[in-house]
């Protein structure tokens, strides 16, 4: 069993959830305009994700170290088990991607700002912009998607009902946090449902190992064929 999870510690959870949720939020409603009264807006395309994940990246894994190390440990004495439900995972989170891409596409929805956002960072190739999409972004959600906010929301009794209405929360608010509030639309919503299924799957995941390095991974690993 996991010895340390991140609600142990509520206070980083409240301050860090507050500066991540934040900055987004600042980021969505026109933050980018008003930064791009300061730095180029060349600059701004490609070192605002890099620069925002890899700032909460370090400094997550600074405060919730013990959390971390606790997890790698969870994951050395159970390895087999956690690789077992991270490789199903994965394998239902792609065929879950795909497959909503897929009905999306068949009924006209539009795509996605996110996606056409991320479609224009890969085409870019910028190593920051990969590594930020691949590595550091990955593990930032996780922890504050999975690690926070489904703890938070199934509480500490371990319910059944408590799980479903946390995986099936965290997951809209997950796929949510991916659309843009200034331009928003149904269409661009509806484009976010392969989020919010892939999220449904990684909180399953979380909730069935309780050990949020399982997530990191899988969603790496769909992070990373996106991109190829």
């Amino acid at each position: 069993m996991i010895k340390c999870r991140f609600t142990d510690m509520k206070k980083a959870c409240i301050i860090s959830a507050f500066l991540f949720w934040g900055i987004l939020l600042f980021l969505e409603l026109g933050g980018n305009k008003t930064l791009a009264a300061v730095f180029p807006k060349e600059l701004l395309s490609e070192y605002t994700d890099s620069v925002f994940y890899g700032a909460f990246l370090i400094i997550l894994l600074i405060v919730f170290r013990k959390a971390f190390l606790s997890a790698i440990e969870d994951f050395k004495k159970n390895w087999q088990k956690r690789m077992l439900w991270t490789e199903i995972f994965a394998l239902i989170s792609f065929v879950l991607m795909v497959v909503s891409s897929i009905a999306l596409e068949v009924f006209g929805a539009e795509k996605s700002i996110n996606e056409t956002a991320w479609d224009i960072a890969v085409a870019e190739c910028s190593i920051l912009q990969i590594l930020a999409v691949c590595v550091s972004g990955p593990v930032v959600e996780e922890v504050f998607y999975r690690g926070i906010l489904f703890e938070a929301l199934r509480g500490k009794e371990n319910r059944l009902v408590r799980n479903i209405a946390a995986v099936i929360i965290s997951s809209v608010i997950f796929a949510f946090s991916h659309v843009s509030l200034i331009s928003f639309s149904v269409g661009d919503m509806l484009g976010n449902i392969p989020i919010m299924m892939v999220g449904i799957s990684f909180s399953v995941l979380y909730w069935k190992t309780g050990n949020v390095l399982c997530t990191i991974l899988v969603h790496v690993v769909i992070n990373i064929i996106s991109v190829l």
